[in-house]
């Protein structure tokens, strides 16, 4: 055969075996079809984002099968440390022991699948995909498939997927700029042998049960309440914003920590309360640099903003706040509390329980 006939065999072998390889959306939907269906268990890194905007990261022991999971920290800040979400099939479970409660919701894990679905076809409506090639992930290959929002505001998702069990076993999600949340597994087993009773929780004596009320009616939960700035720190692994002004007559109530969602064991509100009779002053915190529900694609206000009569919504620091006012409170007094908001002094220090190290390439590490 002459070279340049050869050549052109050659070129059209590797046009053919490219075209024949997977696209970022085959290996996207198998994922959404397999999601939730494929058991494992192994060692996962887990980064996200508290109400403090800070990141924290933690160890965490997983392991799955069809209807039922289960993750326990294992390593990272002492409050955190032994925290446990399992879901059975018949109802989720979020134990915390620094907290001695245990939050009671429905079963999530049975509906796992659908839910990813409805998250792929976002993912095709409002992201550009693209593979780019092959990496190895606790020893296993995987597809690297980076997502690009078409709509402003929304972040940008990377994702390794497992090319043959089609697992998700690193995803990076970022936001302006900064890395918003992100795991990686360390190692993980494919069809291990796992009993029911791996996925149920016995809770200690002296657990107090909460069962939260879907919907709506979560948000009214009893919240975790925290005296001091000290107890909020060493409890709880927290900072607080706090206004420098008040109105007349108006005292601290306390720092209200949100019940913790499944899904959302890291992002839980912090609610700094004054009162004032029978009139309330309350300022929520939470992580800023994911939107929630219908304004996840929007850019928030970066001034107080008034969103109902009454209700500040702004952010700071990459952190969503929302001053909620008494209805006789003039709009002025409350957008002077607003416009004092800032971090509480001296409460800037130093996290304990782990150090996070992360490079040029959003990849961290984690030491202990």
């Amino acid at each position: 055969m002459r070279p340049l006939l050869r050549l052109t065999v050659v070129w059209a072998l590797a046009a053919n075996a490219v075209q024949a390889g997977p696209t970022a959306d085959d290996i996207l939907r198998l994922y959404g079809e397999q999601y939730g269906s494929v058991a494992y268990k192994g060692a996962e890194w887990i980064q996200d984002r508290q109400a403090d905007g800070q990141p924290v990261a933690v160890r965490a022991e997983v392991r799955q099968k069809t209807g039922r999971d289960y993750s326990a920290i294992s390593r990272g800040p002492g409050p955190y440390v032994g925290a446990i979400t399992a879901d059975d099939g018949q109802r989720c479970v979020i134990y915390l022991p620094n907290e001695r409660r245990a939050y009671l919701y429905p079963s999530r894990a049975a509906e796992a699948r659908s839910r990813r679905r409805q998250e792929m076809e976002l993912l095709r409506d409002k992201y550009d995909r693209r593979l780019l090639g092959q990496e190895q992930i606790a020893k296993r290959a995987c597809h690297r498939i980076r997502m690009t929002p078409k709509v402003a505001g929304l972040p940008e998702v990377e994702v390794w997927i497992d090319t043959q069990q089609y697992v998700a076993l690193r995803q990076i999600v970022t936001s302006r700029g900064k890395v918003a949340r992100q795991s990686y597994f360390y190692h993980i087993t494919y069809n291990p042998e796992l009993s029911d009773e791996q996925f149920r929780v016995a809770l200690p004596a002296g657990t107090s049960s909460i069962t939260v009320p879907t919907g709506e009616g979560a948000q009214r939960a009893e919240p975790v309440r925290y005296q001091s700035l000290r107890d909020l720190w060493t409890k709880a692994n927290l900072r607080a914003m706090l206004p420098r002004y008040l109105p007349t007559g108006f005292k601290a109530d306390g720092y209200h920590l949100q019940v913790p969602f499944p899904g959302g064991l890291f992002r839980r509100r912090l609610m700094i309360k004054y009162v004032s009779g029978a009139n309330v002053l309350m300022l929520n915190m939470g992580a800023g640099l994911l939107g929630r529900g219908s304004d996840a694609g929007s850019e928030p206000p970066t001034e107080p903003t008034a969103v109902k009569p009454g209700v500040l919504f702004w952010t700071k620091h990459d952190i969503r706040l929302l001053l909620i006012g008494p209805r006789d409170l003039a709009s002025d007094e409350l957008k002077k509390v607003a416009d004092s908001v800032d971090w509480a002094e001296g409460k800037s220090g130093t996290r304990t329980g782990c150090l996070l190290e992360e490079d040029s390439g959003l990849t961290a590490t984690l030491r202990f």
